[in-house]
């Protein structure tokens, strides 16, 4: 969802829940189905540097990113919470230019802001485990700007930081969790819509997550102590063909899978954490510039 739409796996989930033992936790880059008690804060900052240096267009263009999203989130009622994405995006894009050398196109600033909502439609909760399913909800804001310009002309809208465009998604996740480990999958469809003759292709991502405490091996009869939680991921995103004035753009889109390790620092009221994503599938047009390593991923957490 979001502005990873047009780059595939640059930011998925914003899962962010109180668990059994009191702490904020959830997988890195999968939602869960569990939603802050009543009155709670919660605010998590989450920075991904991704490269993507494979282009089979003989243009040899080399993209850059670094994208901070900052997600505040607010617990309205028990099973009700309200969520704000600020996303803050760094771009750079290396072509061959005509005259034999390279050309960049460098861009800076605030992307699209997501407002959305994630209501709770089932709970079922057992000693020491608990079950739920939520539906998420939302709309993402023109908000970023998309008349970035440099000698070369205006650049290409996937480069721009924002859409121009107002953009409605929705979506369902479910989780299984218990004191030792958590495991959650959610699945969203994005529908973007049209400005000023371009439109991105509507955006299916699904998400498969798993946390297991590997320290300490036996929480504690009393108190909430810092734990280690290793996490293992799949993550995927499905883009379809972009359309310019009505007119499918054929060599764009395509779906990319991630492969995606990870580990946290839980304690009582935040986690860092980080989160490496492998392509282990990219089946995309000729145009879209492939990823040829990982993408990074660190965050931090904190419960008010």
């Amino acid at each position: 969802m979001g502005f990873g739409r047009r780059f595939a796996g640059l930011l998925v989930g914003v899962g962010l829940w109180s668990g059994l033992t009191g702490t904020v936790s959830g997988a890195i880059n999968t939602d869960t189905g569990l939603t802050p008690a009543e009155g709670q804060w919660i605010v998590r900052s989450q920075t991904v540097f991704k490269s993507k240096t494979d282009d089979r267009t003989g243009e040899n263009r080399k993209l850059q990113i670094i994208a901070n999203r900052n997600v505040l989130i607010y617990g309205l009622r028990d099973g009700t919470s309200l969520f704000t994405a600020i996303p803050f995006l760094y771009k750079a894009q290396e072509v061959n230019s005509s005259d034999g050398g390279r050309s960049e196109r460098e861009d800076a600033g605030i992307g699209d802001v997501q407002v959305f909502v994630k209501q709770r439609l089932w709970r079922q909760d057992r000693l020491g485990r608990t079950n739920r399913l939520a539906l998420i909800g939302g709309l993402e804001l023109p908000t970023g700007d998309t008349s970035e310009a440099n000698g070369l002309g205006k650049f290409p809208r996937p480069i721009q930081l924002g859409s121009g465009s107002w953009d409605p998604f929705m979506g369902a996740v479910a989780t299984h969790q218990e004191q030792r480990y958590e495991l959650s999958a959610d699945v969203v469809y994005q529908f973007n819509t049209e400005a000023r003759g371009f439109e991105f292709g509507d955006a299916l991502s699904h998400d498969a997550g798993l946390w297991v405490r590997v320290w300490p091996g036996q929480l504690p009869e009393w108190g909430t102590p810092s734990a280690i939680h290793a996490v293992l991921e799949l993550n995927g995103i499905f883009n379809q063909k972009n359309t310019v004035n009505g007119d499918l753009v054929g060599d764009l889109g395509g779906y990319t899978l991630y492969l995606s390790p990870g580990i946290q620092w839980v304690g009582p009221r935040w986690i860092v954490e980080g989160s490496l994503q492998f392509p282990v599938i990219q089946d995309l047009n000729r145009a879209e510039i492939r990823e040829a390593g990982p993408t990074y991923v660190i965050g931090v957490r904190v419960t008010f």
